[in-house]
């Protein structure tokens, strides 16, 4: 019996040994020397941070290709770690593959790429590496850190969750973490504005936070967090439980938001896809306030967003439910016609406008997880409102007012 049991346990060992990963000293050292990268500057690779923690699992990269050419390049990269001075190459499980795909880097402009670390035969632990990737049959490399950071599985911004925070978290703590503090007497961390709003532009998951003083000193956190899905939405949450003069509303609020839009002066959230002026009411400004941040750089890139969205999309108008799952849009197309997706279904249809009055959808809503508000402009003075339920594909109840909807013990009502 003895004999079978030390047989079992020299299989188990064969076994896990066998499925390890590859250790630092049985790994090959580099074929590439200083001189086989191009470092002229005409196209940069560069990694989003500088250090992380050693359990990341994917690495955003970006390609800047500062010339007047498209650059073309393919998926394969690889990882090359620092040890004592000479890099050694990170291995690939056997038999790994890529598709010959190619991409393009258009000119003046940064791609964003994506390096997962699970891909490789390898634990990474802490040290220094760098990433290589050939673009226009040429080698360029990024360097990055793995080893303390507020970059994390758990913290893919460096920010810890609201809920996670301590009770002393203050306007110190904040700061050093790198969000953008504002008090009386002015504000730090204020150029992370600006990269959130790069990181926008390129589509990359991404947070910002702001944290705010009250006049007696208690900090008000607001965190952005932009997320890239199926869709893309940002969604804001307030915590004023700092707050010792709140009152009953203390707590943590949330709200999604579908678009980043501008004014040519400030940079805001909204469910427009671009600027109205006549629902301005409806908007989230990120910092309302002008001599703190310069806007100046951010708005350009906003603009562009929009165009670019307003040319691929006849979406002028897109609200989510508070879980992200379901979607609510109007288009430019007609003016009384409205679009849902509701657990995996989509449709398009016009409202039945029971009255007759209506000529005009002016905002769509989402009244509970299965009910549709529509608000709607009359030729009269009255607002036209039509509940429409998505399960059944009808509408449940309709009416006139010449109020605007509110909302009272978290439904909503029309007043008379």
């Amino acid at each position: 019996m003895s004999k079978i049991y030390k047989l079992l346990l020299i299989l188990t060992i064969l076994i896990i040994s066998s499925g390890c990963t590859i250790k630092d000293n049985s790994l090959i050292a580099s074929d590439k020397k200083i001189s086989d990268f191009d470092t002229s500057g005409n196209i940069i690779l560069t990694t989003q941070y500088e250090v992380y923690g050693k359990d990341i699992e994917r690495i955003t990269c970006f390609i800047q290709n500062n010339t007047e050419k498209e650059s073309i390049y393919g998926e394969p990269f690889s990882i090359e770690k620092l040890i004592d001075g000479t890099w050694y190459q990170i291995p690939f499980p056997e038999n790994f593959g890529w598709h010959a795909i190619g991409y393009i880097a258009s000119p003046q402009s940064a791609t964003t790429i994506y390096i997962d670390l699970s891909w490789f035969d390898y634990s990474f632990t802490n040290g220094k590496y760098r990433v290589i990737k050939e673009i226009d049959n040429k080698n360029y490399y990024a360097e990055f850190e793995l080893g303390e950071s507020n970059i994390t599985a758990s913290t893919p911004n460096g920010f810890e969750d609201l809920k996670n925070l301590d009770a002393d978290y203050n306007m110190e703590k904040a700061a050093k973490e790198g969000a953008v503090v504002i008090t009386p007497s002015g504000i730090e961390n204020s150029k992370m504005v600006q990269i959130f709003v790069e990181n926008v532009s390129r589509n990359i998951a991404s947070q910002l936070r702001i944290v705010q003083s009250t006049v007696e000193g208690d900090p008000i956190i607001t965190d952005i967090i932009y997320s890239v899905n199926q869709d893309t939405y940002f969604t804001v949450f307030v915590d004023n439980s700092r707050d010792n003069f709140a009152g009953e509303g203390k707590g943590i609020t949330e709200t999604v938001y579908s678009y980043m839009i501008t004014d040519g002066t400030k940079i805001y959230l909204s469910n427009y896809a671009k600027w109205d002026n006549k629902n301005t009411s409806k908007n989230l400004c990120i910092i309302d306030d002008n001599d703190k941040v310069n806007w100046s750089l951010m708005v350009p890139l906003v603009d562009e967003m929009t165009a670019k969205r307003l040319n691929s999309s006849s979406v002028i108008y897109k609200v989510f439910s508070i879980d992200k799952t379901q979607s609510l849009m109007l288009t430019d197309l007609d003016p009384l016609e409205f679009s849902y997706n509701y657990n995996g279904f989509g449709e398009i249809r016009l409202i039945e406008n029971k009255l007759g009055i209506a000529v005009k959808i002016i905002e769509p809503l989402w009244a509970s997880n299965t009910t549709i508000l529509l608000v709607c402009e009359t030729n009269t003075t009255l607002k036209y409102y039509e509940f429409f339920d998505v399960q059944s594909k009808s509408v449940i109840s309709y009416t006139t007012s010449v109020y605007d909807y509110i909302y009272e013990d978290g439904e909503i009502r029309i007043p008379e």
